[in-house]
């Protein structure tokens, strides 16, 4: 049995480079979650960035309809007035 001596030196040190590694990938795991707190946050800024657009973009939208609606009003009422011309002369003619 002399001969199945235990070197317990080189495992401590196996235990120490596990207990480092341990650390490592905490630290690392501590990274990735700060990571994902700020890509959470740059998310959330994009989104709300995104929204502001599309209202402002509907804002557009509808100004422009009513400019439309503005300028498509004049050319109407001058055809109506055209259209009663012409039928008061036909029926001046009549």
């Amino acid at each position: 049995m002399p001969d199945d001596d235990v070197e317990f030196r080189f495992g401590g040190q196996q235990v120490k480079n596990f207990q480092g590694d341990i650390g490592d990938l905490r630290g690392g795991r501590l990274r990735r979650a700060t990571e994902f707190v700020g890509m959470c946050a740059n998310i959330s800024r994009i989104d709300r960035r995104i929204f502001e657009i599309s209202h402002t973009i509907e804002e557009q939208h509808l100004a422009d309809q009513a400019q439309f609606a503005q300028m498509a009003q004049p050319p109407a009422t001058n055809l109506q007035v055209i259209f009663a011309e012409i039928s008061e002369l036909k029926r001046k003619q009549d």
